[in-house]
């Protein structure tokens, strides 16, 4: 896989998470509308101005997601949930859509899950 022989840049990913969506609470949905065309070419323009390859760019792409991802459930779902800390009653978390089949971003989604749950 791509992502696995790129190098995230942490750099990149935090410039895109001023974007203010990211910190929008819930309900919210996108699409292309918000992450289309734009948001690719001024992606790939930060990333060329990085310096960095096809799989930094996808490694990057795949771990701001997951970031973004972990974030969002941190912010707005944790809070409201009611249990102890290695307990029976742990959340369980599903994640569902296409993204369930890229086991970069699943890995870690996973990892991040609990390097902030700890």
């Amino acid at each position: 896989m791509q992502a696995e022989q790129g190098e995230v840049s942490q750099n990149l990913i935090e410039r895109l998470l001023k974007d203010e969506f990211y910190s929008k609470p819930p309900p919210k949905s996108t699409g292309r509308e918000v992450f289309g065309r734009d948001f690719v070419t001024s992606f790939l323009e930060m990333a060329t101005i990085d310096k960095l390859s096809s799989e930094d760019c996808i490694a990057t792409a795949t771990e701001l997601t997951a970031q973004v991802l972990c974030m969002n459930y941190n912010l707005h779902i944790r809070p409201l949930l009611q249990y102890e800390q290695n307990s029976v009653n742990t959340p369980i978390l599903f994640i569902s859509g296409g993204g369930v089949y890229n086991c970069y971003l699943i890995r870690q989604c996973v990892l991040l899950y609990w390097l902030t749950n700890v």
